[in-house]
């Protein structure tokens, strides 16, 4: 889990804390995945584009790029 993420939700509960792993972990594959009666859903292939433009700076080697990549919509 990202620090980040980790230091939020510690913050809102008490008691709660976070730890060191007791090894050393290399990079996992993310993969972004989605049923395939959304595939053509406007708002769907939105939230995958936004999903995969956040992540992106993040920097895993050897991603595949979603399918189905569209155009996000105008903002509102």
């Amino acid at each position: 889990m990202p620090a980040i993420i980790a230091q939020e939700i510690t913050s809102l509960r008490a008691g709660l804390r976070t730890a060191a792993l007791p090894l050393a972990l290399k990079g996992l594959p993310v993969e972004l995945l989605w049923r395939g009666a959304v595939e053509d859903d406007e708002a769907v292939g939105f939230l995958r584009d936004l999903v995969a433009r956040v992540a992106s700076p993040v920097g895993r080697s050897g991603a595949a790029a979603p399918r189905g990549r569209r155009p996000a919509p105008p903002p509102c």
